[in-house]
């Protein structure tokens, strides 16, 4: 019971697990039963009338409390009558050299886990398979048993056309295949790694966007064209500005994820904010095209084009392409030209003129009430764009860690 419960408690904190041996009355067969009582914030019961997560922990800290270990080895290790201490002690050393492996395999572990358990128990199993002789493997649904420690653990299943295939990568395969730094590559793993960006490693596609105003009205507009990206299998995930853009396809690609890219050409910027002189606005506008460009260098350059042309420069109009997007300055400018949804945005105090208020809300609220006769076509080419990728995959794909 000892060894059960310093293996539960980082699985189950405020639990505990007694064994009670007992011999049962009226029956023939005189063999001995062990009840398992866990006690929660002091409220004992059997531990087939607790929740299923507990019963797993219990159950998983069982598993790894009758591995014989280092430490019960040591404990319950005894001289033989008549052996001296140096022969003790070379046995003990000879039984410690040949204690078996664990190899934990756990299908979903995620399973009746609040969230905020599931990545307690998450970080638990790393740290198990961070000891010797132990390795876990895992087949989970869950962003939360992402780890960034284990990125290069990560095995990416899809099954397409009857067969299934593998995807793995590292910090060294991305910053190769993508020509970025390999420390800016794991430091951006770092910080995406498990936030909501991980739920790309496990959708049939995922469309990255600078910002969650991007994402808000995308996903407001698919369903409005009656193309619902959830169903699809398709996850629009924000990078909270265009620098982490370039590395986040890189990451994602490397796994074998269709990657759709949707990036402000960022034309106007400079001309809608306050400078102190010129010269300040002059580096402003140069500092966004510098950006724009790194970016635009990154996107293929043969990808067919559904609104514009190619090849793109700075200033250029909007090109819509199979697998990336390039707004010539945001997506408001793009709205502005849906009337409708002007209108109804205008009826919270809100102007996509001064884009000082990017109320969700209300950008979301606004295209539910909008008129769909009226949307850009530019609007719905890249939505349907967006829903296209997620064709190239056939099933969900799942996920597994190993953590040798």
């Amino acid at each position: 019971a000892d060894r059960i419960n310093s293996r539960l408690a980082p699985l189950v904190p405020n639990a505990s697990v007694r064994l009670t041996p007992t011999v049962p009355d009226f029956t023939p067969k005189i063999d001995a039963t062990i009840a398992t009582a866990v006690t929660i914030d002091g409220i004992t019961n059997d531990v087939s009338r607790q929740g299923h997560g507990v019963q797993r922990a219990v159950m998983i800290s069982m598993f790894q409390a009758i591995v014989p270990d280092a430490e019960l080895t040591r404990t319950t290790h005894t001289a033989n009558d008549g052996e001296d201490q140096a022969t003790s002690e070379a046995r003990l050393a000879d039984t410690l050299s040949g204690l078996p492996s664990i190899i934990v395999t756990i299908e979903e572990p995620e399973l009746y886990q609040h969230p905020i358990r599931a990545r307690a128990f998450a970080r638990t199993l790393h740290e198990l398979s961070q000891q010797s002789g132990v390795q876990v493997l895992l087949a989970t649904h869950s962003p939360y048993f992402v780890q960034p420690e284990q990125f290069a653990a990560l095995r990416r299943f899809t099954y397409t056309g009857g067969v299934t295939s593998v995807a793995n990568a590292s910090f060294a395969s991305v910053a190769s295949s993508s020509g970025i730094n390999e420390d800016q590559v794991q430091r951006a793993i770092t910080a995406y790694v498990p936030t909501e960006f991980s739920e790309g490693f496990f959708a049939d596609a995922v469309a990255l966007v600078e910002g969650q105003t991007d994402r808000v009205v995308l996903e407001a507009a698919a369903r409005k064209l009656g193309s619902d990206l959830d169903s699809q299998g398709v996850t629009i995930l924000s990078v909270e500005g265009k620098g982490g853009l370039r590395v986040a396809r890189a990451i994602l690609k490397a796994l074998d994820i269709p990657t759709y890219i949707l990036t402000d050409g960022d034309f106007g910027t400079s001309d809608r904010k306050s400078y102190k002189d010129d010269a300040a606005k002059t580096q402003a506008h140069e500092s966004h095209k510098s950006a724009t460009e790194n970016i635009v260098a990154a996107l293929p350059t043969s990808s067919r084009v559904i609104v514009g042309a190619l090849p793109y420069s700075f200033g250029d109009p909007t090109v819509v392409c199979a697998d990336f997007t390039i707004w010539r300055d945001d997506i408001e400018e793009e709205l502005g030209g849906w009337t409708s949804f002007d209108n109804a945005l205008k009826t919270d105090g809100i102007t996509l003129v001064a884009r000082t208020n990017k109320n969700l809300l209300a950008y979301r609220n606004a295209v539910a009430a909008a008129e769909d006769s009226d949307m850009p076509e530019k609007l719905k080419s890249v939505v349907n764009a967006i829903a296209a990728l997620a064709a190239q995959e056939v099933g969900p794909p799942a996920v597994t860690g190993d953590a040798p």
